[in-house]
């Protein structure tokens, strides 16, 4: 479940522009806890060629389901 939290959160507000507040409110989490998963979401990001790989996945499908 970490991986998913990092994943979801570094692509919400390192690639979509969501503030970190608007992500934290809508998940009912404190802005800490979710700073804290986008901070290791980015080293991942930038560090893991897998997880850099599983994020462009997930956006790839979360776009697609957006687009109609």
């Amino acid at each position: 479940m970490p991986e998913a939290r990092e994943l979801v959160a570094a692509l919400s507000v390192e690639r979509w522009g969501v503030g970190l507040k608007a992500l934290a409110d809508g998940l009912g989490k404190s802005r800490d806890e979710v700073k804290h998963w986008v901070r290791r979401g980015a080293r991942r990001w930038a560090g893991e060629s897998a997880f850099a790989r599983r994020l462009d996945e997930l956006d790839r499908k979360l776009a697609g389901k957006f687009e109609r």
